[in-house]
């Protein structure tokens, strides 16, 4: 069974994720910690998308002669 995934929301469940501080304060005087917490969250997301991107391999599209054509002159009517 494939699957096509909506990009658009892999890009904002990124995005979402960027805005997320890199590093924590540990203490006042100790080196701020990397967040792991961000670094795994974009990993989970983009092994979710390249998953559904390979399941979407699955689909044999064909291209339909003259549907592009049809859609423009259906517009303009």
């Amino acid at each position: 069974m494939g699957c096509i995934p909506f990009v658009g929301i892999y890009t904002h469940d990124l995005l979402f994720n960027a805005q997320k501080p890199s590093e924590i304060a540990s203490s006042p005087t100790a080196a701020p910690l990397v967040n792991f917490e961000r670094c795994r969250t974009a990993a989970g997301v983009v092994k979710t998308l390249l998953r559904l991107l390979e399941a979407s391999m699955l689909y044999d599209f064909r291209p339909v002669e003259g549907i592009t054509e049809r859609r423009l002159t259906e517009g303009l009517e």
